[in-house]
């Protein structure tokens, strides 16, 4: 009876193992498919102040709506501002050319009336108007990088000749491979052979932003074996277009 039990036990053990063998390479790449996705929204996540109100009554110095504007990106010119980001001081009155929607005031040209450093009068297109609303400033980005001032670009909004000189720099098989190029792997090989040294990695563009995001910058083989599971892995999970975006913004463009 008790070798029985015993058997009974070995038995529950065995397939214990095997259970926690089968399932370690799910759960592990659940764990980091979930790190990689956090380290995108952080790179994506700000922290924004309200909008200052533009509205009669307001004391232009008080709200240091000069140091505003220039901190929200827009540049004073001498000329009447034609289109959004400008703005011109000129005398008693301020001509200020929003960004942003209509129902905001912005996306028009606005005369701004001071007097005694108040605003007296707001005009758009001739009209009088109860006010208008800059946009809001980024007061923190939720950046892994402190004091990076983090402005994410999109894939859409990138010149072609910037992408295809990273690609041909960086991955020149990136729209076929899946996230490992063996091809570029053998030819790195043997020209590290030849070099007598690491001459060349090999590496795509989805394993360098594994290797940024999710890996230590130690060169083992153990790591290695990870960067090619994990690249394997984003890839399966998310489009070409969208690593790419990932990458320019982590490696090249992000700023």
């Amino acid at each position: 009876m008790d070798l029985i039990r015993l058997l009974g036990w070995k038995r529950l053990v065995l397939i214990a193992v095997i259970v926690a063998t089968i399932s370690a390479p799910f759960l592990y790449s659940a764990i980091e498919l979930a790190r990689f996705e956090r380290a995108d929204a952080r790179r994506a996540t700000f922290v924004y102040a309200s909008g200052q109100s533009l509205t009669p009554g307001v004391q232009v110095q008080r709200v240091g709506l000069a140091a505003t504007l220039g901190r929200l990106g827009y540049t004073e010119t001498r000329a009447t501002p034609s289109s959004p980001g400008y703005f011109r001081r000129s005398g008693g009155s301020w001509d200020i050319y929003l960004r942003g929607s209509d129902d905001a005031g912005g996306g028009q040209l606005l005369r701004l009336q001071i007097a005694d450093e108040r605003i007296t009068r707001i005009t758009r297109a001739g009209q009088d108007v109860a006010g208008a609303m800059l946009e809001p400033e980024v007061l923190a980005s939720a950046t892994d990088r402190p004091g990076e001032d983090h402005k994410p670009i999109r894939l859409d909004e990138t010149p072609r000749v910037l992408i295809d000189a990273v690609l041909a720099a960086e991955d020149h098989r990136f729209f076929e491979h899946g996230g490992v190029d063996f091809r570029a792997l053998l030819r790195a090989a043997w020209a590290n052979l030849r070099a007598g040294r690491v001459k060349e990695g090999g590496s795509t563009i989805t394993q360098q932003l594994v290797k940024v995001r999710l890996l230590n910058p130690r060169r083992t083989f153990f790591r290695k074996l990870r960067e090619a599971w994990l690249a394997a892995l984003v890839e399966s999970r998310y489009s070409k277009e969208r690593i790419l975006e990932a990458y320019l913004n982590e490696i090249y463009l992000g700023q």
